[in-house]
């Protein structure tokens, strides 16, 4: 046996420690009250878990989404980790990948790749990134990396139980992403294949034994969901967004990426159900749901599978981009917010030149098939759907266990000067350059200015309008097109109960893309605030025209249609309105200080939709505008009961305990809220203040 020599012992440490100080710098520098973990998935996955942890029910009983992550989450809770610790715990996890990823690479290339490939890993910025994100992407690449540390050991004896285990790991995965269930597909052929070709000689049914017992393992870690989903009535792998995803990636308008086809609003409507009932008229079942529109994507494929295949071929060039591509989140502004991404980390770019090469160039032995198996079905399942960065993470994974092997491989070219070999590298090196930064069809600048706006919506949900606004001017900036920044300045200067300056922004935002549904909506309430119904009626319908599977138009021209007599007072006349008519005007009255006015419209909004939260605490803010605490309060605890998980519930109920000189109360109010969001610095001076009074009585 070879000797370890010392420097064996220094090189795994070392991996682990500077991928680990990487992640904990950028996690502290952001925190956990930070835009990407407040919007789209890393919201959705914090409200599931809360409601888990709670025992309450989340969406429908069907999983809509992949429980994996919410469930972790929720584990992570009840242990008695905050959301905080749990990006901590991410961090370690980021840093045993660039280890295993090490260990993968030296079993495969050896031990000079195996060093360059941990610390590339270390190094790697979308991994840094993602592991400081309340999103599932961590977890499911710590899992995958195990997996493949599992099926790349070599031991001296056969041993049964890594092929299963594996497995498991796997069908684990694909409770987060399910594309991952490719892959599974792929190696058990993989292994079918060698079991054909060696099966006349000694010991034929190894692989064969392989094969079965890690689809055992994958069917294994899928069943928890499977079952739960039968125990509620319906026979759904996984999950029931599968239908919609296709959708959304395969629609003749759909360019690629994620992006909501127009009348679609999944933020209200995650998977469609509202659009898919009214259109078959019947309640459905969520497979039902996921089935509709899986057809009404195949219905445009059929009606034109030229564009579906250059679709396809299209969406292979944006995954194989240098440019990470964004749902809520981008890897592109984090510089704004963590100093360590204005440092040279290591991007996709130099990864793909260099882990390609290791992988189809270096000489390896047949393991290295895994890696290849992962990279092409990763390709595969993302561009079957739509291309965000972080899709393509796990098919990262293979290329920076081989970057060590291509990175030395490139060396020892130049180190001999091989005349022949360095002309064959110097050529593939352009094509990958090619591959990377050619243009593509797709605009980065609006694709820029989606996460600026991300940014602003996060600003404007914490009531900082100067934030949104900022953040939207940016976004307009940058955008070639500019209609949604528009559209969110002109709901700011609504918000601040700027109506002419709201208009004018809507009609900017219109000139710019006449086809905005959202736009149009909102220049017909702005009609109707006006008392000019005829001109509302005809915004109303030009956005039902741009927007046929929306049902936002269908309301708004239904409630034209019924007999509105409100005075200059509201308070008559809302029979026939609306929810978000009243709510509406509830705002605008609160925005001018008539909060009698105001309460009575949120009292009217809340006989249409009772449980709303946004509604329920700004009635609470009315009640408290005029002293009358008692009421506030009761208020407030509704909204406990409805979102137990809320730490804003918790401060706004002991900021009122506190009005009626309920001191302790309001303290023990105040310690919960900071236990549900340590990192929010207004709930910590709060609890200072309530604790002096009460110190001082």
């Amino acid at each position: 046996m070879k000797r370890r020599k010392k420097s064996d012992y220094i090189w795994p440490p070392a991996i682990f420690v500077l991928a680990l100080a990487l992640r904990i710098w950028n996690v502290s520098a952001v925190g956990t009250a930070f835009y990407a973990n407040t919007l789209s998935d890393a919201s959705t996955y914090q409200v599931w878990a809360f409601k888990i942890v709670n025992g309450l029910a989340y969406g429908e009983p069907v999983f809509q989404m992949g429980p994996l992550y919410p469930y972790f989450l929720a584990l992570s809770f009840i242990v008695g980790l905050k959301a905080y610790s749990v990006l901590i715990l991410q961090s370690i996890f980021g840093a045993l990948v660039a280890f295993m990823i090490y260990m993968i690479a030296r079993r495969l290339y050896g031990r000079i790749a195996g060093i360059i490939s941990g610390f590339a890993a270390a190094l790697y910025a979308p991994f840094i990134f993602y592991d400081g994100l309340i999103l599932s992407e961590s977890l499911q690449i710590f899992l995958v990396s195990i997996s493949l540390l599992l099926l790349t050991w070599k031991p001296k004896r056969e041993k049964w139980w890594l092929a299963p285990v594996a497995g498991i790991l796997i069908g684990l995965t694909a409770l987060g992403r399910a594309t991952i269930l490719f892959f599974a597909a792929g190696l058990m052929i993989y292994w079918l294949v060698i079991y054909w070709g060696e099966r006349r000689r000694k010991h034929p049914y190894r692989h064969l034994r392989m094969a079965a017992l890690f689809a055992a393992g994958v069917l294994l870690g899928i069943l928890p969901a499977t079952i739960h989903n039968m125990a509620h009535g319906d026979f759904v792998l996984i999950s029931s967004n599968t239908g919609i995803n296709f959708y959304i990636g395969n629609n003749g308008n759909s360019n690629g990426t994620y992006e909501e086809p127009k009348g679609l609003d999944l933020f209200t409507d995650f998977s469609g159900r509202q659009i898919a009932e009214k259109r078959m008229g019947r309640a459905l079942q969520s497979s039902d749901v996921s089935s509709f529109w899986t057809g009404e994507a195949f219905k445009d494929i059929k009606a034109n599978p030229l564009r579906f295949a250059w679709g396809l071929a299209i969406k292979a060039l944006l995954y194989l981009w240098h440019y990470d591509i964004a749902q809520a989140e981008s890897i592109h502004i984090q510089s704004y917010f963590s100093p360590l991404f204005r440092m040279p980390l290591i991007g996709f770019g130099a990864v793909f030149i260099f882990g390609l090469a290791g992988l189809l160039f270096y000489r390896a032995d047949d393991k290295r098939w895994i890696l290849i198996l992962l990279l092409v079905s990763n390709i595969f399942g993302v561009i079957l759907f739509f291309v965000l960065g972080r899709f393509k993470l796990l098919g990262t994974l293979p290329l920076l266990i081989s970057f060590g092997a291509g990175a030395a491989l490139i060396w020892d070219i130049i180190r001999q000067r091989d005349t022949a070999r360095l002309a064959w590298a110097s050529v593939v090196a352009l094509i990958g350059l090619a591959i990377l930064f050619l243009p593509r069809p797709l605009d980065r600048n609006a694709k820029d200015a989606l996460v600026f706006n991300n940014v602003g919506i996060y600003y404007y949900f914490k009531n900082d309008y100067d934030g949104a606004e900022k953040w939207y001017r940016m976004a307009a900036e940058i955008s070639d097109n500019g209609s949604e920044s528009m559209n969110n300045i002109g709901t700011v200067f609504y918000a601040r109960d700027m109506i002419d300056s709201a208009a004018a922004y809507f009609q900017r935002a219109l000139m710019a893309d006449p086809a905005s549904d959202k736009t149009l909506l909102n220049l017909g309430r702005i009609s109707l605030m006006r008392g000019q119904p005829d001109s509302a009626r005809y915004y109303y319908q030009r956005a039902r025209a741009v927007a046929p599977f929306g049902t936002s138009a269908d309301e708004a021209l239904a409630e034209l249609d019924r007999t509105l007599s409100a005075d200059s007072t509201g308070r008559a006349g809302v029979a026939g309105a609306s929810f978000q008519t009243l709510y509406d005007r509830a705002q605008r009255f609160a925005g001018m200080g008539r909060y009698d006015q105001a309460e009575d419209m949120y009292l009217a909004a809340l006989r249409i939709k009772k449980d709303d939260i946004a509604a329920l605490n700004n009635l609470g803010f009315a009640y408290q505008a005029q002293k009358k605490y008692p009421q506030a309060a009761e208020i407030f605890e509704w909204v406990l009961r409805l979102s137990p998980d809320n730490g804003v519930a918790y401060n706004n109920l002991a900021g009122t305990l506190y009005q009626i000189g309920k001191i302790d109360s309001a303290i023990v109010l105040w310690e919960k809220a900071i236990k549900l969001d340590p990192s929010n610095s207004q709930f910590a001076r709060n609890l200072e203040f309530a604790r002096k009074k009460a110190n001082s009585q």
